[in-house]
């Protein structure tokens, strides 16, 4: 994440690997992940993690992705007082 690199869970196995509560994940029904950074300024500020059925989050959706993530740097940097 803090390179800018989404990161793509793409099924149960994943789920698992990446996250410590994946029970809780799991749970839910969820079974994909993305956790796309929101960078500004050369530097990322946090991410947008999106959870959902299996094999929903491809890198076809990075187009959209990076558009949410655009739209989020604002609200981040006035959250963290850098934003007026």
């Amino acid at each position: 994440m803090q390179q800018g690199v989404p990161r793509f869970c793409r099924n149960r196995e994943d789920i698992i690997r990446a996250f410590p509560d994946h029970d809780l994940i799991l749970s839910l029904g969820c079974e994909s992940a993305v956790n796309m950074p929101v960078r500004w300024d050369g530097r990322t500020l946090g991410a947008l993690n999106l959870l959902h059925e299996a094999c929903h989050y491809t890198e076809a959706q990075l187009p959209a992705l990076s558009v949410f993530a655009a739209l989020a740097v604002a609200p981040i940097l006035r959250i963290l007082g850098e934003g007026r």
